[in-house]
């Protein structure tokens, strides 16, 4: 029986103590998450701030870019202003010029709801992009192969709207096509949905070992 991770029901937190206050991150929660063991890290904190939601707060304070970089990203935040700021910061780790190492990795921190332990989720060739909708006609593609991923659980494999309880069935019969198999498929999410939802969907879909065309293009919402 498929586990539904949208509805689990532990909840771990990151607490930071910062300026005598304390904050802390309600981190998603996945399953069958890989296990790695990290040492070397710098810490990055996107906070859920319930006063003004469309607006997150980034501590990035004692960030080194030689070292493997952890997002904790509060589940909470709506992914289109999440990912803006993991843009924004990836770009500024791709761009150093001095005091680079290649082989630094970027991670999101979430909770393993098997084992109830803090995970990590490797994401370093993921390059997020928010981007307007009409922007998506103008990405270079060797294929027509495309994910949307909605909120609520909506999803459309090639523009056409399936069940999402029906998604790995459905995934599992193109992929035995090796043809299919072999082509890029376009990501894509719309940014009204939350970072739980998110996460959710990209550690499904890195299971699928897709041969994706790799950048997270996440839809701007029209205000």
């Amino acid at each position: 029986m498929k586990k539904d991770i949208f509805k689990l029901g532990i909840v771990v937190v990151i607490v930071l103590f910062t300026s005598c206050q304390k904050r802390m991150v309600q981190l998603p929660q996945v399953v069958e998450v890989e296990t790695v063991s990290l040492t070397d890290i710098s810490p990055i904190y996107i906070f859920y701030n319930e006063k003004a939601p469309n607006d997150v707060e980034v501590n990035r304070k004692n960030l080194i870019s030689t070292t493997h970089w952890i997002f904790h990203v509060d589940k909470r935040n709506g992914l289109e202003q999440a990912g803006e700021a993991i843009e924004k910061l990836q770009l500024k780790k791709q761009n150093q010029k001095a005091h680079k190492n290649e082989a630094s990795q970027n991670y999101f921190s979430v909770s393993d709801s098997i084992h109830k332990e803090l995970a990590f989720v490797n994401f370093t060739e993921w390059p997020f992009r928010v981007i307007q909708e009409e922007a998506l006609d103008t990405i270079p593609l060797t294929s027509s192969n495309k994910l949307i991923f909605g909120k609520d659980k909506r999803v459309w494999v090639n523009d056409y709207e399936i069940s999402y309880d029906t998604f790995d069935e459905h995934m599992d019969r193109l992929l035995a096509n090796e043809l299919v198999r072999d082509q890029e498929w376009l990501l894509v999410f719309h940014g009204d949905q939350s970072f739980q939802e998110f996460m959710a969907y990209f550690t499904h879909i890195k299971q699928h070992q897709l041969k994706p065309f790799k950048v997270i293009h996440v839809l701007r919402e029209d205000n």
